[in-house]
């Protein structure tokens, strides 16, 4: 019967227990790889951003929240052990690619006029005590009412969105 279970599938064991073992994400290790990464990424917004504004259609792009950051934070010692391992190795990947997203969007979105079309939920849940992530990146229904209301509060402060529907 031994044979056939398998430890991954387990929750036995605490998040604290894992430890980094796998560098097959390593912006942190490779830091140009960090910033192409994030380059394409801001890109890829600021194309997007300037399509839609030249047709007056309001954006707004969100660095999304995920288990790897604000890890310490969190209640994770639920989730499978084969998901907690994942989250520890890639956790560094996650936070330099992040950071480098931030650094670049700020260089950048002055230019564009677009710094106001940027939200960072990535530390949402940090306040939150109730287990949130189903694995790495989703989350459950009640983490995505908290980032629901974050966007929709975010929106109706905004002057650029439309506040019609804000109460």
């Amino acid at each position: 019967m031994g044979d056939f279970f398998d430890k991954n599938l387990s929750t036995d064991l605490p998040l604290a227990s894992f430890k980094n073992r796998d560098q097959y994400r390593n912006c942190d290790t490779h830091p140009t790889k960090a910033e192409y990464a994030a380059t394409v990424t801001i890109n890829t917004w600021l194309l997007a951003y300037e399509i839609l504004s030249a047709r007056n259609i309001p954006v707004l792009f969100i660095l999304q929240p995920t288990s790897h950051i604000g890890t310490e934070f969190h209640q994770l010692d639920y989730l499978l052990n084969s998901e907690k391992q994942r989250i520890m190795n890639e956790k560094p990947s996650y936070e330099a690619q992040y950071a480098m997203i931030r650094k670049l969007w700020y260089e950048k979105c002055v230019s564009f006029n677009a710094c106001d079309s940027f939200i960072d939920l990535s530390n949402i849940f940090n306040s939150h005590n109730e287990p949130i992530f189903i694995d790495s990146l989703h989350v459950s229904p009640n983490g995505n009412e908290i980032v629901a209301q974050a966007i929709y509060h975010y929106m109706c402060n905004n002057k650029q969105y439309s506040a019609t529907h804000c109460m």
